[in-house]
């Protein structure tokens, strides 16, 4: 194992090699592709959504397997993750997601848990080290057991981890027979009803679990409970207990199992205070639960937070597109890149990975010549989910200027190759494309190529060639 890598990184990559791992899949993101470079891994997926889906894919050719990526990531997933939780799955599925809470290289705070109020699902979250290696080991077995794909969350907290031994135990071998029916994972109204009933049955089971979470009685009169959620640490709360007996149950399974919801609807305790690390989403279901108060305790979001710099990466280019912008009075809009946050402030609006160019169009339609709109993306993440509508804009020669950086990787999460190469497959697709290298040549010949495809009428396309270069670590 690298010596270098987070130790529960480490940790989860053994569990899941002791736990019968056949293959894996990821899409690179807040230290998901840490934990995919120690199992092996080395090719990435187009998108999370194509990343899940070969995943499942993988999983009823009976492998058990592994995808992981980063929360955001569950969102552009969301369409295969949710559908498999109707289908069921073949041998083991286990996702690893992990949540950005505190912000570290993600566009906001977002908190996977509340998935699992679309249509349930099972969710752990290991409390310490030990029980990281426990849950991976045995998660592939647990999905196997359920028919249901099982998600792990690992949060910032996890990544600040430092000490705990691990005790190895066998690996294990599949037990599922991975033979199944047609209506076992086609997802049709024909199905439905038959599957959506299967799931309900299957979510029975899932609340009947108890092995994830552990009740600490210290008072057989304590009038107040702690519920503490995976990772979470309760002992700056219970420090101003004012000396008051309390009981504890630290809770690592979602939904809430019957054995947790039986404790906290204990007449017994007249206080309840949940703490957890995210949104208030334990708090949520705990609440619903109990007619007394309810205290919520989680941090707060940016407490520490991480300071970010701009990007003087590329400058060259933004440079000449400075110089371009305001000759035209251009509008320009960019994929969350190394380009992102550049130091000319050039770019003026960014949604979301893999949305420049449909952004893009959507103001060039509106706009109706009026303003000139350039998007500016890198071929990570054109390749992500930019293709179809790179075409769509060629096509029906949308009144823009498509600017793709083609450094061959995606440098914001550590240089991984990317999975097609840009240039080769536009090329493919028969379009126009002017070349610049914004590594080698001067300022005027970039600003010249820009010129003459943002004064053009319609659609162009510019591929701005450049080297990987070093990049940001996490």
């Amino acid at each position: 194992m690298n010596e270098d890598a987070k130790l529960i990184t480490k940790t989860l990559a053994q569990g899941f090699i002791d736990g019968g791992m056949g293959a894996a899949f990821n899409y690179p993101g807040f230290f998901s592709h840490e934990l995919f470079r120690l199992i092996g891994g080395s090719e990435i997926q187009l998108s999370e959504k194509h990343t899940y889906a070969e995943a499942f894919g993988s999983s009823l050719a009976g492998k058990r397997t592994l995808v992981s990526f980063k929360n955001v990531g569950l969102n552009v997933a969301a369409d295969t993750f949710l559908h498999s939780l109707i289908s069921g799955v073949g041998a083991g599925l286990v996702l690893l997601i992990t949540d950005d809470i505190d912000v570290w290289g993600s566009q906001e705070s977002q908190d996977s848990r509340h998935f699992l109020d679309f249509y349930g699902g099972i969710l752990l979250e290991p409390k310490n080290i030990q029980d990281a290696y426990e849950i991976a080991r045995g998660s592939f077995a647990l999905s196997e057991v359920l028919n249901l794909p099982v998600v792990i969350r690992i949060t910032n907290q996890h990544l600040m981890m430092t000490e705990g031994a691990v005790e190895r135990k066998e690996k294990l071998s599949i037990e599922k027979d991975v033979s199944t029916k047609k209506e076992n994972v086609i997802v049709h109204p024909y199905y439905w009803v038959s599957q959506y009933r299967s799931l309900q049955d299957r979510m029975k089971t899932v609340a009947s679990l108890e092995a994830y979470d552990e009740y600490i009685s210290t008072s057989t009169d304590a009038k107040r409970l702690v519920v503490v959620f995976g990772a979470a640490k309760a002992i700056e709360v219970l420090a101003k207990s004012d000396d008051q007996p309390y009981d504890v149950i630290r809770v690592g399974l979602l939904p809430l199992s019957r054995s947790v919801q039986s404790i906290i609807t204990n007449p017994q305790y007249e206080e309840i205070t949940v703490v957890e690390y995210g949104q208030a989403y334990v708090h949520e279901k705990v609440s619903a639960l109990s007619s007394r108060p309810v205290q919520s305790i989680i941090p707060a979001i940016l407490a520490s937070p991480k300071q970010f710099t701009e990007w003087v990466r590329d400058e060259r280019l933004f440079e000449a597109l400075e110089r371009v912008k305001n000759e035209t009075d251009a509008f320009v809009f960019s994929d969350i890149t190394r380009s992102t946050v550049e130091s000319r402030h050039v770019i003026d609006a960014s949604l979301s990975y893999g949305a420049a160019v449909s952004t893009g169009i959507g103001f060039a339609k509106s706009a109706q010549g009026e303003r000139t709109v350039i998007s500016v993306v890198g071929d990570g993440s054109l390749n992500h989910e930019g293709l179809d509508v790179l075409n769509y804009a060629a096509e029906h020669n949308i009144n823009m200027t498509v600017i793709i950086v083609d450094n061959g990787g995606l440098w914001c999460t550590g240089g991984q190759a990317s999975t097609l190469s840009i240039e080769a497959t536009i090329r493919s697709y028969g379009h126009d494309i002017a070349t610049t290298d914004i590594d080698t040549e001067s300022v005027d010949s970039i600003e010249n190529t820009l010129n003459i495809a943002v004064n053009s009428v319609g659609f162009s396309l510019v591929v701005a060639k450049a080297t990987m270069g070093s990049f940001r670590g996490e």
